[in-house]
Order: C-alpha cells, then sequence, then structure tokens
C-alpha cells in the first residue's frame, strides 16, 4: 500500500488556515464599519430608526434646558463622564478615543449652535414622539477606523482559535468538490458513477444557496386570516401599501369585541434587526352589519389615524393623513395620505423574491 506524504499537504492546510484567520479580522473590521450603535445614541437618532430616546444620550442630554442653566465647567465634566462609560465599548469598535473625547468637549462648548428637533419614529405611518434632542449631524463625529479592529483582532486567541475551529468544516466540503470534479474528468469511472458525482456537487451548490437566500429573510411572514362570529370580529395578516412602508416585515393581530367598544391591534416587527412588539387600542364609533367604523386617532403629533373593517368583504383599512396646517415639528412628514391594508404576508415575500 503506498504511503501518503501528508507533508506535501501541510503547505495548503497553513494557507488555508491564515485565509480563513485573515477573514476573520476582516470580517470583525467590517462590521465596525456598520456599526451605527454609538453614533445613533450620542449623535443623531436619525441615522437609523430607534424606537426609543434616553434622557442619558448625549443628544439629548445637550437639549435638556438643564443643561444649559449649568456653569461651563460643569458642562464639561458631564462630557467627560460620558465619555468614560462609553470609552471601552467606543475603543472595541473602533474609535478614536482621543478624537472621540474631543468631541464630547466640543459639543458641550458650542451645543447651542446645533438645532434641536423633535424624535419621531414612524412605523406604518404612526408617528410616536419620544422627547427632544440635538441634531449633531454636522458636528464632526468621529467615525470608527476599519483598520483599528482588523490589526487588534489579528494577534487574539478568538480569531487564531476560530479559525482553527472553521478549519475541518471548510477542508471537507473542499475535498469533496475538488474529488468529485476529479472523478467526473476520470476516464475510468463509469456514467453511472459520474451522474451520481455530478448530482452531489449540485446538491451541495443548491444546498449553499438555499442557506444564504434564508439569511435574507430573517422571517416568514403568515397567511391573512379573517373571523366574525357577530359580536367578536377578528384579523390577522400583513400591512401593505402602495406607499413605502418603515416597517415591511410585520404582522399584525386584531382583535374587536362589540361589548367592550374597543379593539387591540398588536403588531410584531423586525426594524433596524430587531424584533418588538407595540399595541394600540381603537374605540369603536359604529359596530355595523356591513363594516366596522373607529374614533379618529388623533394622539400623534402630526398625524390623523382612520381605521375601516369590510365586515362583508373582509377588508382592513388603515388611513394616515397629515395635520392641517402641518406643525413646525412635522415638516419631514409627506401631505400625502397613506393608506395600508392587512393582507397575506407570504405572498409579498414570494413577490419580492
Amino acid at each position: 500500500m503506498k504511503k501518503i506524504n501528508w507533508r506535501k499537504y501541510l503547505a495548503p492546510l497553513v494557507i488555508l488556515y491564515v485565509v480563513i484567520w485573515v477573514g476573520f479580522c476582516g470580517w470583525a473590521a467590517h462590521q465596525s464599519r456598520n456599526n451605527y450603535w454609538l453614533v445613533e445614541r450620542e449623535a443623531t437618532p436619525t441615522v437609523t430608526p430607534l424606537f426609543s430616546l434616553g434622557d442619558d444620550d448625549w443628544c439629548a442630554i445637550l437639549a435638556n434646558p438643564a443643561f444649559a442653566s449649568k456653569s461651563p465647567n460643569e458642562r464639561m465634566g458631564i462630557a467627560n463622564k460620558k465619555f468614560e462609560e462609553i470609552k471601552s465599548v467606543a475603543d472595541e469598535i473602533g474609535h478614536d478615543l482621543k478624537a472621540l473625547k474631543a468631541w464630547y468637549y466640543r459639543t458641550a462648548t458650542d451645543f447651542e449652535h446645533y438645532p434641536v428637533r423633535v424624535f419621531r419614529t414612524s412605523a406604518l405611518g404612526q408617528d410616536m414622539v419620544q422627547g427632544h434632542y440635538r441634531d449633531l449631524r454636522e458636528s464632526g463625529f468621529p467615525k470608527p477606523s476599519v483598520a483599528r479592529v482588523f490589526w487588534r483582532y489579528l494577534f487574539t486567541r478568538e480569531s487564531m482559535w476560530g479559525a482553527l475551529i472553521v478549519l475541518p468544516f471548510l477542508v471537507i466540503p473542499l475535498l469533496v468538490i475538488v474529488g468529485s470534479c476529479a472523478a467526473l474528468l476520470s476516464k475510468k469511472l463509469s456514467l453511472k458513477w459520474k451522474i451520481l458525482t455530478g448530482a452531489l456537487i449540485a446538491t451541495i451548490f443548491v444546498e449553499g444557496w438555499l442557506i444564504k437566500f434564508s439569511h435574507s429573510q430573517p422571517v416568514s411572514l403568515g397567511m391573512f386570516n379573517f373571523y366574525d362570529s357577530g359580536d367578536y370580529v377578528s384579523a390577522e395578516g400583513t400591512w401593505t401599501s402602495d406607499t413605502k412602508l418603515a416597517t415591511p416585515l410585520q404582522v399584525t393581530k386584531l382583535d374587536c369585541w362589540q361589548n367592550w367598544n374597543h379593539c387591540i391591534e398588536a403588531t410584531a416587527e423586525v426594524f433596524g434587526g430587531s424584533l418588538s412588539v407595540r399595541t394600540s387600542y381603537w374605540e369603536i364609533e359604529n359596530w355595523g352589519q356591513d363594516e366596522l367604523t373607529f374614533k379618529e386617532n388623533t394622539n400623534p403629533v402630526c398625524v390623523n389615524e382612520r381605521f375601516r373593517i369590510d365586515r362583508k368583504n373582509k377588508v382592513v383599512t388603515y388611513t394616515r393623513a397629515t395635520k392641517q396646517p402641518k406643525p413646525d415639528n412635522c415638516s419631514d412628514i409627506s401631505d400625502e395620505p397613506i393608506v395600508s391594508y392587512l393582507t397575506d404576508g407570504w405572498k409579498l415575500q414570494h413577490k419580492k423574491r
């Protein structure tokens, strides 16, 4: 039996290990480039639509009248305390700590130069006011350094051991693919074995494609359901509209009771990579035989909301219209009404695919 010379395979394995190792570090560096956690918390919450703005976030602190009433030394003390709280996390995602500290001091000094905004989030056209903040988009917030993150991870135990763990899981599929391709090109292999080998290669590629495609759809939306027992009406589905919605990945459950004269709307939605649940209460204006109408929701600052359930045709409609005259803080809200319908979520996903 011919003895296998393992030494000639050592160099390719080492090269593959180094590629995986560097790939780990490159992935970490890429993640830091897309990490908006610090800028949306401290500088401007409008980078990505969040659902909360805390009073201890820097842009909210600067908008607080209590901050303006303090002396310059006290403001610097607050800025330094805030920097100390976040510097360890900021260092991990590649921020230049010296530049970041200077930014806190600078914005604490000239905070009045930045306009105060009303923080709003929009989900299915509904505006929810969260508070006030200073718009620091033009304040020169220091961006994280991809190179700094890369070199930090390059010589850590996590990256070295991670590459070593992944190595066999990558080598085995490569050997299968290379061996299968060599078998297909071999003249000694019969036709039926070549067909079987080709099917094996195709299966590997199809499964890899399905795994990659499934990551682009983090959730699977359900079907539209409508139930009407006379004194109780329920509907479940996904909101859709001709206007682009802020949260297309969402499912809503609506329960209405005639004796209570209210409906509860519960919506689960994926927004910015996070899953959240919100509830709304709608007071029924008329429980008719063919339709349910609701009192207009005027709580939101910028818009008026209407709700309607067509019992005969099993259609649920939500309408949002901007208040007129438009409030000063609502200049970024479109004047065009938004009409949404509850429908099959899985059909929407299939259509997009």
